[in-house]
């Protein structure tokens, strides 16, 4: 099944350090706690164990420059690949936005065209569920769900499907019979 769900890009921001002094001074520069702030940005999609490369991560300079740095973490149980970018100090806060550079599967576009696939074939409004909401862009990659529907030319459904990574570029089949 052809898709539009591809690889994706997500950037995300936040506040980095909020400052403790009064709002028009720069913050006192922290490289320390650069790993849980960027943690905090990317656990609404999954990502844990953020590590960031402690030497580039030492620069005082960074909020100042708009500096770049990696950092890694893990999706869906594979590595990923951060790339932080700091911003300069404002309100008293320095931001962060932390782009996710490996290719991602976004699983969540995946379940509205398998179940807009699945409507066409069955009818009953299905409606597809899956475990994981996004995951590294693996082609083999199987990805469990369940689709379930009202009614249709299949009558009541419950049942599991899987969604199958096809290529680099995000097509992916839908496999009932799992």
């Amino acid at each position: 099944m052809r898709s539009i769900a591809r690889s994706v890009t997500i950037v995300l921001s936040g506040a980095l350090i909020a400052a403790a002094c009064g709002a028009d001074e720069a913050p006192e520069w922290d490289p320390s706690i650069i790993p849980a702030a960027v943690q905090v940005e990317v656990d609404p999609i999954g990502i844990e164990n953020v590590v960031c490369d402690e030497g580039a991560a030492q620069d005082p300079t960074l909020p100042e420059t708009g500096g770049r740095f990696e950092c890694g973490g893990v999706l869906s149980g594979d590595d990923v690949i951060l790339e932080i970018t700091m911003a300069p100090a404002f309100d008293g806060e320095i931001g962060v936005a932390a782009e996710i550079v490996t290719p991602v599967f976004d699983v969540a576009a995946a379940e509205v065209q398998a179940a807009l696939r699945l409507e066409a074939d069955l009818g009953g409004s299905p409606e597809v569920a899956c475990t994981e909401r996004l995951v590294v862009l693996d082609p083999n990659r199987r990805i469990d769900c369940r689709v379930t529907a009202d009614g249709g030319t299949a009558g009541p459904v419950d049942r599991s499907l899987t969604i199958v990574i096809l290529d680099d570029d995000g097509n992916f089949e839908i496999d009932l019979f799992n």
